[in-house]
């Protein structure tokens, strides 16, 4: 009973001592009753019939996604739970917040961000724009240390993002509260809370990007995401809330850059395209000359080896075949008026004259 009765915190020591007071004063009083303008009033059961009316009144009721947190004359002085509490009418207030988990989005609603000129407009916030570092090496990629974490992936050296840009970084973070007295009395609300983490991721970023290029912080996204979770972690630490995740959601390039970027595959592809197309032309074109040479080939040995047959079946000189050769090729163009010679020309004539003396004696006889 002891043990039992050291557990109740004083709120409740001082109510029950209150309520066990008025209920004793309620019985006392009961004997006692006066007449009012003809009507009798016991002054016993009018206490206690007020004490069950303000109980019932003082009953409230913290919703199933709800945590609570009692306020004694405006001070925090205890969590509440889901389900039906009680709340002192005109002594205690109740003060209720979400428990499940809550998302937000650096700098804020994608469609409430301003990127124009001037100042930003009520409701809508300004991006984070980062300046990115100059390109590195891969030498002083590895040589790259980030506290309490791994070793940085080094991207390709010819990345079109590895440059020095200023972009824009959305990050998100999904946290719940989980002592909503704590909460109450250190942060205060999820607006001063969301500043304040806001203030601390936008500094992480801002420090980390400023050595690397935005091809390496894509290629190490969840490493420096967990950079990110273990910053926001220490600064929340002591506020009553449990930090779920933090990641860096994305990076947001100019459009002249993304276009950029988004030709980079197209001519790509393209030049691979030509570089197979020239390869594939240049096969076809060796196919086809060794195809000529093996039709040109065929076509000397079949009429070299006619021209052999026909010296040995007519018993000529070699000479004689191939005037009569040249002199059906004279006849087999009938256009052609002259005849080219070189240095062989009249020997070429003489073998014409040959074969045409040989075709003539071959008539007489016959």
């Amino acid at each position: 009973m002891k043990n039992f009765i050291k557990k109740i915190g004083w709120f409740w020591k001082i109510t029950a001592a209150i309520y066990i007071t008025l209920f004793i004063t309620g019985l006392l009083l009961l004997p006692y009753t006066k007449t009012i303008s003809g009507m009798t009033l016991n002054w016993g059961q009018a206490l206690l019939l007020t004490l069950v009316l303000y109980t019932l009144v003082s009953l409230r009721r913290i919703g199933p996604t709800e945590l609570g947190a009692r306020l004694i004359f405006g001070k925090p002085v205890s969590n509440l739970s889901s389900g039906l509490v009680f709340s002192p009418i005109g002594i205690c207030q109740i003060k209720t917040e979400t428990c499940l988990t809550i998302q937000d989005e650096i700098p804020g609603d994608p469609t409430k961000i301003f990127r124009g000129d001037g100042l930003v407009p009520d409701g809508l916030f300004p991006p984070i724009r980062v300046p990115f570092g100059p390109p590195m090496t891969e030498e002083e990629i590895q040589k790259l240390e980030i506290s309490r974490l791994k070793q940085l992936i080094i991207p390709p050296v010819d990345d079109p993002l590895n440059v020095r840009i200023t972009a824009e970084v959305v990050l998100v973070i999904r946290w719940k509260i989980t002592d909503y007295l704590l909460f109450l009395t250190t942060i205060g609300s999820k607006e001063e809370s969301i500043r304040q983490i806001e203030d601390s991721a936008v500094g992480c970023v801002f420090r980390e990007a400023a050595k690397i290029t935005p091809a390496v912080m894509l290629a190490n996204i969840g490493t420096y995401s967990q950079e990110l979770h273990i910053e926001i972690q220490e600064r929340i630490d002591g506020w009553g809330v449990e930090l779920q995740t933090a990641q860096i959601k994305m990076i947001n390039l100019h459009h002249t850059l993304n276009d950029a970027v988004g030709d980079v595959p197209e001519a790509t592809l393209k030049a691979i395209a030509r570089v197979k197309s020239a390869g594939a032309e240049k096969e076809a074109k060796r196919l086809l000359g060794e195809g000529d040479g093996s039709a040109e080939e065929a076509i000397l040995r079949g009429r070299t080896k006619g021209l052999v047959n026909m010296k040995k079946a007519l018993d000529v000189s070699s000479d004689v075949i191939i005037g009569a050769e040249t002199a059906r090729a004279i006849t087999a163009n009938p256009g052609q008026k002259t005849i080219v010679v070189g240095s062989e020309g009249f020997k070429e004539i003489m073998a014409v004259g040959s074969a045409l003396g040989l075709g003539e004696k071959r008539d007489r006889r016959e």
